[in-house]
């Protein structure tokens, strides 16, 4: 069979464009043939609302058939440029129902018969991964970071009194912490600011429970500038439990959806003086039988 006719078409599971861009599809035939042989092909996707949908994006097929020795495997990478603060979000391979693919359309003559073949090749990357420039750097001295990607956390190791835990109901616990700049990620991105107790200290590798009942959630929304206010009062009746006696009184903040939200938040660290981590306690008495 010979191939004579096909265009690539590089199917996006899903695309967030709030104004015009430009997107450049990078392709190396063959990673033996040496940096000379990436090929840059441009073009043009004109959007002018947010949407949520497939993006199908043709592709010019000169550029995208392998050539004499190629291996045969494409190898595409997509950048985005615009002229506004723009960000794009694509199913990866490991979304179910939603991976990226690109489909080549051929038709060919049959040598034997002359009849006209035709056919649609569709294939799903091997691997897919993402690369950010400039890569986030570690925060300031005595700021706490949470989110963006690579994902950052924060373990706040905890010294509560423990005649609160061993004579108390507690009845709310509510974690404030204080904003060094207001949040960052995509804008109108809501993200949550996520709450775990650890169950071995390790520090940013530490474990934790992975029951969601002792978890505590705290909203943000992007520019926001005012405290951060999450409710941990599972995670202190949690500590109560006799069998957590010996679990670390600390947890860990984590962006709810790691590895898959730009959301950013810093917030101030013990030595800020009145910006510091708080917990407010609301906490019930035992009953003192006897007295008036």
């Amino acid at each position: 069979r010979r191939r004579e006719k096909g265009r690539g078409c590089y199917n996006i599971a899903d695309r967030d464009f709030p104004a015009p861009v430009r997107s450049i599809f990078d392709r190396k035939p063959d990673s033996a043939a040496g940096p000379d042989c990436i090929q840059s092909v441009e073009t043009e996707i004109q959007e002018d609302l947010r949407k949520l949908g497939a993006l199908h994006q043709q592709l010019p097929v000169a550029r995208v058939l392998p050539g004499a020795g190629d291996s045969g495997k494409v190898a595409l990478g997509i950048a985005i440029r615009a002229a506004s603060p723009t960000a794009v979000s694509f199913g990866a391979v490991d979304l179910s129902g939603a991976p990226p693919r690109i489909t080549y359309w051929a038709w060919g003559v049959r040598a034997a018969t002359g009849d006209t073949v035709r056919q649609a090749i569709s294939r799903s990357p091997a691997f897919d991964t993402f690369v950010m420039t400039p890569v986030p750097g570690a925060p300031p001295a005595g700021v706490l970071q949470v989110g963006n990607l690579p994902s950052a956390r924060t373990l706040l190791r905890v010294d509560i009194p423990r005649r609160l835990l061993d004579s108390t109901s507690v009845v709310r616990g509510t974690l404030v912490l204080t904003l060094t700049r207001p949040a960052t990620g995509r804008p109108g991105e809501v993200f949550d600011v996520e709450a775990r107790p650890v169950i071995r200290d390790f520090g940013g590798k530490s474990i934790t429970a992975s029951d969601t009942v002792v978890t505590g959630l705290g909203q943000v929304t992007v520019g926001q500038t005012g405290p951060v206010e999450i409710e941990i009062g599972r995670i202190l009746r949690f500590w109560q439990n006799p069998a957590a006696d010996s679990l670390p009184r600390a947890i860990l903040l984590s962006s709810r959806l790691e590895r898959a939200a730009l959301g950013e938040v810093t917030f101030a660290g013990r030595t800020a003086g009145v910006a510091a981590p708080l917990l407010q306690l609301t906490f019930v008495r035992p009953y003192a039988f006897g007295v008036p």
